[in-house]
């Protein structure tokens, strides 16, 4: 008899026990639950009143506790200069923005195409809103307007992909240099 009340007693503590994880799990579940879902959405990210880029996404969740947008089916960005113009283009496979300051987190596949006819390619990289920088920490791959190819460690730009920094860089010319290094020896 005494080992069926210690039994009992046991099957009832687990059953509460149970009972609190799937209410813990429903918590959690919750968090994660969006305040808004859309498909085949455009958002436009801007500071003081200046359209800074238009994303466009095919899904679209915002969290508005966690002040996070995220974008996780094909994601394709216009960046805008300071004039309002056209400076580059983004393509990722997803994204996030942080709803504070609207800076853009892109990863996935991630192409960006300037205008100007420059190619960044990285696995990830940030869109600074307020400073109008594109940063990745991430391996990337910068290919010129002359078709030159720069591997680096990591970069740093503007959104027209002008006045650029990539770290350790390593790369190739099409060009062929040496003709030209004689032929400016001689002059």
């Amino acid at each position: 008899m005494k080992h069926f009340i210690y039994f009992t007693i046991l099957a009832f503590l687990l059953s509460c026990g149970e009972v609190s994880s799937n209410h813990n799990n429903q918590k959690q579940i919750e968090k994660n639950i969006p305040d808004q879902e859309s498909w085949n959405t455009e958002i436009i990210i801007s500071a003081s009143g200046q359209k800074k880029a238009n994303i466009y996404t095919n899904h679209l969740r915002k969290y508005n506790k966690l002040d996070k947008i995220l974008m996780d089916d094909s994601v394709h960005a216009t960046f805008y200069d300071s004039l309002g113009r056209e400076s580059s283009q983004l393509f990722s496979n997803r994204a996030r923005v942080n709803r504070k300051n609207n800076n853009i987190y892109a990863a996935g596949d991630v192409v960006v195409k300037s205008d100007s006819g420059v190619t960044l390619y990285a696995d990830s990289l940030r869109f600074l809103n307020e400073v109008d920088l594109i940063l990745s920490d991430a391996p990337v791959t910068f290919i010129t307007k002359q078709e030159d190819t720069l591997n680096g460690t990591s970069f740093q730009s503007n959104v027209k992909l002008q006045n650029w920094k990539l770290s350790e860089p390593t790369g190739v010319t099409p060009r062929n240099l040496q003709k030209k290094l004689k032929k400016d020896g001689q002059k």
